[in-house]
């Protein structure tokens, strides 16, 4: 799993977070709903998936392999 900050969609917003613990949760928001990656403290690790107001609907556990 990549993180990059051209996961923002065209024309929406990207906002970060710093949660409780020293965890992160990056959400991008635009016309088609929102999409976002929450780093476990450590920031080896992440879900990426679907989130509204900070809560997770659907996503996928993986391993944090680089950032850019």
């Amino acid at each position: 799993m990549i993180i990059s900050k051209q996961s923002a969609q065209a024309g929406g917003s990207l906002k970060i977070q710093r949660r409780e613990g020293g965890s992160f949760l990056f959400e991008s928001s635009g016309a088609d709903g929102g999409t976002g990656t929450y780093l476990y403290p450590g920031l080896e690790r992440a879900i990426r998936g679907e989130f509204r107001k900070g809560r997770l609907i659907s996503g996928r556990y993986g391993k944090v392999t680089g950032a850019r």
